[in-house]
């Protein structure tokens, strides 16, 4: 992201971030969140008796089928789930000496305090387009492609523990935020993202971005954020 206007201002130091594999901690987050397949929904919706719900659209609950809203095919064993949960430790192993790692860039003496980062590969979407985004999901009723609102940017946080707070920072302005030239994509998702938009329909969304602290220092990503709210507001 661009933060040549966070440089000129009063800030600490600004550094470019090298992120790790959010793919990887992305797969990981999501076999361990859906370790108990259905058991868990099943559980819930028999108190009441209510079906499970396939489609988060109006008007097409009955009619359409979401995968991402369907059970996932079976659940994990507990020798399964703890191989993930291996994974996940080694991860943020390798991301917290990555962050501390920072100290001989910063010039500072410590690691950087915080990541200024995307909340998602778009800006805020019209209402029934934020399931676009390409994943394949295996389900109860075989594997399914799933076209949901891609969890990499925020995730990885909820993965890694770490307080992250979004702010908003500008609106869609078609005049300025033309929609590039086609490229080489990097997978089906990246290529799904960039169908999705179009700068007329887009016109006045909510743009942000998320200020990320480490473990327990909540209270620093929120001053943090006041820091980066009154830069922003002197640009």
């Amino acid at each position: 992201m661009n933060t040549d206007g966070l440089k000129i201002y009063t800030l600490p130091l600004v550094i470019d971030w090298k992120p790790l594999d959010h793919k990887t901690m992305l797969d990981i987050g999501l076999s361990i969140f859906r370790a108990g397949a259905a058991e868990d929904f099943a559980a819930v919706s028999a108190e009441s008796g209510e079906p499970l719900i396939t489609s988060m659209v109006p008007g097409k609950e009955l009619t359409e089928i979401d995968p991402s809203m369907v059970l996932i095919k079976a659940p994990l064993s507990a020798y399964e789930l703890w191989q993930f949960q291996r994974k996940k430790r080694d991860v943020r192993q390798d991301f917290f000496e990555r962050w501390n790692a920072t100290v001989s860039e910063t010039g500072t003496g410590r690691p950087v305090d915080a990541i200024l980062a995307p909340v998602a590969p778009f800006t805020a979407v019209p209402h029934g387009k934020n399931w676009r985004v390409w994943y394949p999901l295996e389900t109860s009723i075989g594997t399914l492609i799933d076209y949901h609102s891609y969890l990499g940017y925020t995730m990885v946080w909820n993965f890694l523990d770490c307080p992250a707070l979004a702010m908003p920072v500008s609106r869609v302005n078609p005049l300025i935020d033309v929609k590039r030239s086609a490229h080489e994509f990097l997978n089906a998702s990246d290529r799904s993202v960039y169908e999705l938009y179009e700068p007329k329909t887009f016109k006045d969304a909510p743009i942000g971005f998320q200020i990320v602290g480490r473990k327990h220092e909540d209270e620093a990503v929120i001053a943090m954020a006041e820091i980066v709210d009154e830069a922003l507001k002197a640009l």
